[in-house]
């Protein structure tokens, strides 16, 4: 669960990706915090992804995108877009902010980590498009944490147990609980699976893929 006191995300991008027909080096982006984690896209209170550019090509600069163009991903409709002086760029930066709650969940549900794509596109206001790609770290959710410690162990079993047997809470994402990969609701097969991988060496548990 996500406090309020960490209800801004921030991605901060030099420039990423595609610029019209010249892309952009590694060097000249980076992402802040990363990774993301899955568990984001359900905050506790307004949590936002800023995506901050200062740096554009073919002599266009943040005063000159039409801030009602601009999409994220393809689709999404920034929450707010606006010209902000940032230090990191020395000037003006275009600072677009997206509710985490529509950014995370078209990815579907995350597992493991894994490097997921996304996308600004929009129209300087000479009605030139732009479009810029880029990458983020996705922590995802872990088969068999499901008293979501980010750990499976010992712990994991004693809350299953506790679960099951003396009426204790279910996951918060129920579909870590199923350790056997069955894509059901987790059941005695899925704590017997985790008493083989904790004590018996077992296979290590694993998730839906349907």
């Amino acid at each position: 669960m996500i406090s309020k006191v960490f209800g801004c995300l921030i991605l901060m991008l030099l420039f990423v990706g595609v610029f019209g027909a010249n892309s952009a080096n590694a060097d000249d982006y980076f992402i802040l915090p990363n990774p993301i984690f899955a568990a984001y896209a359900h905050p506790i209170g307004e949590f936002n992804v800023d995506i901050w550019i200062g740096v554009f090509e073919n002599g266009y600069g943040p005063g000159d995108v039409d801030l009602t163009s601009l999409t994220v991903n393809g689709s999404l409709v920034p929450a707010g877009a606006e010209i902000l002086p940032h230090d990191y760029f020395g000037g003006d930066a275009l600072k677009i902010s997206v509710d985490i709650t529509e950014f995370l969940p078209p990815y579907g549900i995350l597992w493991d980590t894994v490097i997921q794509d996304y996308s600004v596109s929009g129209n300087y206001n000479d009605e030139t498009p732009f479009l810029i790609e880029g990458s983020f770290t996705s922590l995802g959710h872990i088969s068999g944490n499901v008293n979501g410690d980010n750990q499976v162990n010992i712990q994991d079993l004693n809350f299953m147990v506790n679960d099951f047997f003396r009426g204790g809470p279910s996951p918060v994402f129920l579909a870590a609980g199923d350790v056997d990969g069955s894509c059901g609701a987790p059941n005695m097969r899925d704590l017997n699976y985790m008493v083989n991988f904790i004590f018996r060496g077992g296979p290590t548990p694993t998730h839906c893929t349907d």
